[in-house]
């Protein structure tokens, strides 16, 4: 599929999130449970990244645990300094895979 022709669908998806968050509100006068809303928007990023993009059935796994663990990471309350570090440090291991597009295969001496 032309990468044209996936934008519509993507904002149609946009349109299908923004009324689920809005929806609830305007029928009862509350929202939707958080973990409720990151577990839809999760099966919607799974579902559009298999069907629309292509991507491998696997993905469906990252898709759906991504924004819970986002959203558990800021229930932790952790301070900006230590997301900072852990990006640091990630970047500092994979520095060279990023750079030269291969990956890191850490093996003893022998290898």
């Amino acid at each position: 599929m032309a990468r044209v022709r996936r934008m519509p669908l993507l904002l149609l998806a946009l349109a299908a999130l923004w009324l689920l968050q809005a929806a609830p509100v305007a029928l009862r006068g509350e929202g939707l449970p958080l973990w409720g809303l990151v577990g839809l928007k999760g099966g919607l990023a799974a579902l559009i990244g298999v069907r629309t993009f292509g991507l491998a059935r696997w993905w469906i796994a990252l898709q759906l645990a991504l924004l819970p663990a986002v959203a558990g990471g800021f229930a932790l309350g952790l301070p900006g300094w230590a997301w900072l570090a852990a990006f640091a440090a990630l970047l500092a291991l994979y520095w060279n895979s990023f750079r030269g597009r291969v990956p890191l295969y850490l093996s003893g001496r022998v290898a």
